[in-house]
């Protein structure tokens, strides 16, 4: 059996470290701390779905530098 979905969840505290990166895998921002508010989660959660067939977040938004600053 294979599953249509699948859930992540997981409370990480604050080590988290979260890059953004161009098309040619470059350094644009990076994070330590919490998980900026976004499709991932936020705070010390980490909480998404993953659509097993095409393997893409569901409900993915855009993380953003300003995201990530905040």
């Amino acid at each position: 059996m294979i599953a249509k979905y699948v859930s992540v969840s997981a409370k990480s505290g604050d080590l988290n470290h979260l890059q953004l990166l161009d098309e040619n895998l470059n350094l644009l921002d990076e994070h330590d701390g919490y998980v900026p508010p976004s499709a991932i989660g936020e705070g010390d959660y980490i909480d998404f779905t993953i659509d097993n067939e095409t393997g893409r977040i569901l409900d993915w938004k855009p993380i953003t530098s300003l995201a990530v600053e905040d």
